[in-house]
């Protein structure tokens, strides 16, 4: 469920990000799959190999809200 503590963190995370990455809450896709797991979702335009993106572009794996972890979701959107 999406309450102020997520929205507060998802706008924190999109003002921090590099540009034209979109942030949301939804459910992680795996191989294609929807996994059920519920996490913090990058929107990138391309979905490069780890070793090539700048270090201070990676995007982090896990993003903690008020103690409870969540994982994070690279989705390539065009």
């Amino acid at each position: 469920m999406l309450n102020n503590s997520i929205q507060q963190k998802i706008n924190e995370l999109f003002d921090s990000t590099p540009e034209n990455i979109g942030v949301g809450y939804g459910k992680k896709i795996t191989n294609g799959e929807y996994t059920g797991e519920i996490g913090i979702v990058f929107h990138v335009k391309e979905k490069l190999p780890l070793d090539q993106i700048p270090a201070d572009q990676v995007l982090p794996t896990t993003v903690d809200i008020e103690g409870t972890t969540y994982k994070t979701d690279v989705i390539e959107v065009g």
